[in-house]
């Protein structure tokens, strides 16, 4: 049985991992999927419909739902 093809997300230095959590929470902040969708799978090598990437698209739209209702609580 062949090896899945490994994601290259540990291979990533902590100066990287500081500017992608940049971006995605500008992704989030703007309800961007498909940035965000862009950066998972090019900028951190996740393959679409695995189960990673599927469980950072759940919590993506988690935090777009969480960054409106705070957003819409504001004085």
């Amino acid at each position: 049985m062949e090896k899945p093809k490994e994601e290259k997300t540990g291979a990533l230095t902590r100066k990287q991992i500081q500017q992608i959590k940049a971006k995605l929470r500008q992704f989030i902040v703007n309800a961007d999927y498909e940035g965000f969708k862009s950066a998972l799978v090019y900028d951190l090598g996740i393959r679409p419909g695995s189960e990673r990437f599927r469980s950072l698209e759940s919590e993506f739209w988690r935090q777009v739902a969480a960054w409106k209702i705070a957003e819409s609580q504001k004085p």
